[in-house]
């Protein structure tokens, strides 16, 4: 399965990198409209303002739209070295190491699009789309493409890329243990959970791991685990600790936010400030929402670095609804 379809694969990249330039330059925008709306919450000129910039960074999504349309699939490729990865695979490994590869990506588009849990069962829609496909294998020690759908709405959302993306981010936070707790916060332990199996599988088989995905706009994404490297990794990851979880509903306003990085800022009447990562698909409630009194329903992960002793809060908006 080719990632392009009936489009020039150089063209489409082009005309997604340029989109993706100006989306950031009205983000930029809109960020200097929150800084200036901070300082009067009450001025309907800069509520307007950020909503007009809104709505011309929407309509630009419309457009790169026109092009992920052309985006069949996102490619991965992995590949194994070490003694039982020479051009051939034990299968007992190889077996243990997809299968958490497919439940880390799966747990990840389940925590970005409903919030980070740690136990309950996945939706079938979530499965589906995340569900990975070999393509083929190549001549490295063991060499692997893979394939899962993009999907792409209407919009140029899409769930099977931003989980992707999600997961390079934790991959590559694997030696940096601040970054580790802000992810564990955010997506939460699960996904924790089955990275932690992918280390550990490597550490026994003495083995490196590399991973690789370009996206529509030709970034590469990459992440080599190599083999002695693993110990490690499991030690970071066993140092991650959520404490303790909790749903917030509360009243208030959205006095931030980040459509392009789904972040959020809410002031709660009773004066608390909450702020965070908003779920895939709530975008066009933020919009809407945005400075007018609303009702959010927040997820609230407190997670410990059990090396360092340090605590942190996050938080996920998971739901806005009119008061």
């Amino acid at each position: 399965m080719n990632a392009w379809v009936d489009i020039d694969p150089a063209e489409a990249e082009s005309r997604s990198r340029s989109l993706r330039r100006r989306l950031s330059d009205i983000e930029q925008a809109m960020q200097e409209q929150l800084a200036a709306l901070r300082e009067k919450p009450d001025s309907f000129a800069f509520r307007l303002g950020w909503k007009s910039l809104a709505s011309m960074q929407e309509r630009l999504k419309g457009d790169l739209a026109v092009v992920t349309v052309h985006r069949a699939s996102e490619q991965l490729t992995v590949i194994l070295d070490g003694a039982k990865f020479n051009h051939e695979a034990d299968l007992g490994t190889l077996g243990t190491l997809l299968i958490r590869l497919q439940k880390l990506y799966t747990s990840i588009g389940q925590a970005i699009t409903r919030g980070p849990t740690l136990r309950g069962p996945i939706s079938g829609a979530i499965r589906d789309m995340t569900q990975l496909r070999l393509q083929t294998t190549f001549a490295s020690s063991f060499g692997m493409h893979m394939t899962v759908p993009a999907d792409y709405d209407l919009m140029g959302n899409s769930v099977p890329t931003s989980a992707l993306e999600t997961m390079f981010q934790l991959l590559n936070a694997t030696n940096d243990e601040s970054r580790l707790m802000q992810m564990s916060g955010e997506i939460g332990r699960r996904s924790f959970g089955h990275l932690r199996h992918i280390a550990i599988a490597l550490r026994d088989a003495d083995a490196d791991l590399k991973t690789e995905w370009r996206d529509l706009a030709g970034t590469q994404y990459s992440w080599h685990l190599r083999r002695g490297d693993a110990a490690g990794v499991i030690a970071n990851l066993g140092n991650i600790s959520e404490t303790r979880t909790g749903e917030i509903t509360t009243r208030g306003r959205l006095v931030g936010a980040s459509l392009l990085r789904n972040r959020f800022e809410f002031l709660s009447d009773d004066g608390a400030i909450y702020d965070g990562k908003f779920v895939v698909g709530l975008g066009p409630s933020i919009r809407a929402a945005f400075g007018e009194e609303c009702m959010a329903t927040i997820d609230e992960t407190e997670v410990a670095d059990l090396g360092s002793g340090e605590s942190r809060v996050y938080f996920s908006l998971r739901e806005l609804t009119a008061p």
